[in-house]
């Protein structure tokens, strides 16, 4: 539900509208959501509604209020029995004509039954050859009405099978001769019941259209502003004008109707589906730095990190000079290296002023492609990327460009980003290879990426990236199930819980630890076995020829009541909260950070938000992509060859 003030705007069907559910060419009967969960892949209800349920209040204040409602049909519905033509389908502007209640599994849910308010023709999804619809003062249909004899109410026959009462709060609400209704009742709705009509709402004269034309506003932002292109605006879709189709903003450029093939993942029968040749795309005209940071965004010249809470840095201004080094050890997972630039750094020629320019007159090819973990399928990443060298499909797998096609600019950040990463590795000691790859991704105004890894088992241990333009603040906190103990969905504690510095109830899950496997220093208690052979090795490991009674189920069961028990002295809503934020780094134009320890990745998560009013940031990050992870034929694209002012030596 799209709903608003408390009222019903509204409303998506999409795969399983629950029991007894409708839809015909001119009738939609569905059960408002919430509540429910899938069990067998059935719809169970496990939460009742009653009337103060906010889904039931906003659909009774519409009603009420004679409000009109938008109803969109999702592909996976298949109540109509046909094949619909997009993902998501608009229909049409329906009135509410009734909502009652209805038990299931022993709980009270609301079902809602819309009339389709323009019948002089007729609907898009009428099946084939259906007749013109009937007007409204010739269909004569009256409902079979009855009033309960126990609480007086008047109520219309709903089902075939019989009459009901439909007020919950009386004794012979859902019952059918004296009868309770079953589950097992294969309840049909009464022929009269979906063929009468109610009185039509008399239809307001300004009521907006369903399929908004956004193209003539679009052409007036362009003309008052210069940069529309990078506004929260111009993010937002269209509706194609040719053949209606939704078009997300998928390219850089603009609006583009056809398929065409380029989202990796996607079959070849789906990228060709449509071959519409509209496009729209936008006028540009490159922002100056100043323009792109935005106004109230100066530097700061240490991260937030600094206040109490947050995990403090070790601050260098002479270890990388001219760049101030701020290094964060993060116990037992890795370190993280942010190279804070200044003016002098950022305006030297080829830098990261001379960067930001370059990057905004070059056809980079950014766009955004398909999310592969997403709640709705082929959800769009926020923002528009670029991958080149060898590929990286972890979150979005997108094509990726040879390094030797590149522009001079692209080489020059990979030659920075190289930079950083040797010196960051180095500085603690350690090695690490070299980048063969660098992600460029593009950020409008307001936007961010929310918290997520690059721990994919194709990427080696170091990852580096360079800001330019609008600043923002990268977040790291540790993982949920490292910071709790458990995972979240089943609550199942881990099989190998590492304890991490600053995990909730730190102290008590390691003591706990420590007493129950018994184990010396040496032995390195971290290592928990996993499963039963595991066990039994550690057992004869630990007790030699002494007979231990326990089998692995009950240890494993020891160990988790004493968890538990344990877990309990924590206040509940602490317990299931976000875990806290680890770090707070603030990246202006021109920073570096350098995360190295794979570790790192296993246990924490990082988010990166645009601060302020900025209005366009680039976002490049060079990773070490595992070459026998990849197919053989890619391997040529991340070769490369510097040159010249291609090198950095960090000035």
């Amino acid at each position: 539900m799209y709903y608003k003030d408390e009222y019903c705007w509204g409303l998506l069907i999409n795969e399983d509208c629950g029991a007894r559910s409708y839809v015909d060419d001119e009738v939609v009967i569905t059960r408002l959501g919430g509540g429910s969960e899938k069990e067998n892949g059935k719809l169970v209800v496990k939460k009742g509604q009653d009337e103060t349920n906010l889904l039931v209040r906003c659909i009774m204040k519409s009603k009420i209020n004679n409000q009109e409602v938008g109803l969109v049909i999702g592909k996976k519905n298949n109540l109509l029995n046909r094949k619909l033509p997009h993902h998501y389908n608009v229909m049409d502007y329906f009135q509410i004509a009734k909502v009652w209640p209805e038990k299931q599994d022993g709980q009270v849910f609301y079902k809602v039954r819309f009339e389709k308010l323009n019948i002089s023709k007729k609907s898009w999804w009428a099946r084939k050859g259906a007749p013109d619809p009937m007007p409204h003062e010739q269909r004569t249909m009256h409902p079979v009405e009855k009033v309960c004899p126990t609480c007086t109410t008047k109520e219309m026959q709903v089902y075939k099978q019989g009459w009901t009462c439909l007020n919950r709060h009386c004794g012979d609400f859902w019952k059918i001769n004296g009868h309770d209704i079953t589950n097992s009742m294969d309840l049909t709705f009464h022929d009269a019941f979906l063929e009468y009509r109610a009185p039509p709402l008399k239809r307001v004269s300004d009521t907006p259209s369903l399929v908004p034309d956004r193209l003539p506003e679009i052409a007036k932002k362009e003309v008052e502003d210069p940069h529309f292109y990078v506004s929260r605006e111009a993010m937002r879709g269209i509706v194609c004008p040719t053949c209606r189709r939704c078009i997300p903003r998928r390219f850089w450029e603009g609006w583009k109707c056809a398929d065409d093939g380029v989202d990796q993942g996607a079959s070849a029968a789906a990228n060709t589906t449509n071959k519409c040749p509209f496009q729209k795309w936008l006028s540009f005209q490159p922002l100056s730095l100043e323009e792109a940071i935005g106004t109230g965004s100066a530097k700061p010249r240490r991260d937030s990190s600094a206040s109490s809470g947050y995990l403090q840095p070790e601050i260098s201004d002479t270890l990388l000079a001219p760049y101030t080094i701020h290094t964060y050890e993060v116990e037992g997972a890795g370190y993280i290296v942010h190279f804070v630039a200044n003016k002098e750094i950022n305006e030297r020629p080829g830098g990261p002023n001379d960067l930001f320019k370059e990057l905004q007159d070059t056809q980079l090819g950014l766009r955004r492609f398909p999310l592969i973990q997403a709640m709705v399928k082929g959800t769009l990443q926020a923002q528009f990327g670029v991958n080149y060298g060898l590929p990286y499909k972890f979150v979005v797998p997108s094509a990726s460009l040879a390094f030797n096609g590149a522009c001079d600019a692209i080489h020059r950040v990979l030659g920075r980003l190289t930079w950083a990463t040797q010196r960051a590795v180095a500085s603690k000691g350690h090695t690490t290879e070299c980048p063969n790859e660098l992600l460029v991704l593009g950020y409008g105004e307001g936007q961010k990426i929310g918290y997520h890894d690059d721990g994919e088992d194709s990427l080696g241990p170091t990852i580096a990236s360079l800001s330019l333009g609008a600043p923002s603040t990268m977040s790291i906190r540790m993982k949920y199930r490292y910071y709790h103990g458990f995972i979240k969905k089943s609550h199942r504690l881990l099989d190998i819980d590492p304890v991490l510095p600053k995990c909730e109830n730190y102290e008590k899950r390691l003591e706990l630890k420590k007493n129950f496997y018994n184990l010396p220093e040496t032995a390195g208690y971290n290592k928990l076995p996993e499963n039963k052979e595991e066990y039994e090795k550690w057992k004869a490991e630990r007790f030699g020829k002494e007979k231990n009674p326990k089998t692995y189920r009950e240890w494993w069961q020891e160990y988790k009541n004493a968890w538990w028990e344990m877990y309990k002295s924590i206040p509940e809503k602490e317990s299931r909260g976000s875990p806290p934020d680890l770090i707070k780094m603030e990246l202006n134009h021109g920073d570096m950070v350098v995360m190295h320890g794979e570790k790192l990745q296993q246990y924490y998560e990082h988010a990166v938000s645009v601060k302020g009013n900025g209005k366009l940031r680039f976002a490049m990050t060079a990773r070490y992509i595992k070459r026998d992870k990849v197919d053989k034929e890619d391997w040529p694209k991340g070769d490369f060859h510097l040159t010249g002012e291609q090198i950095y030596n960090g000035g």
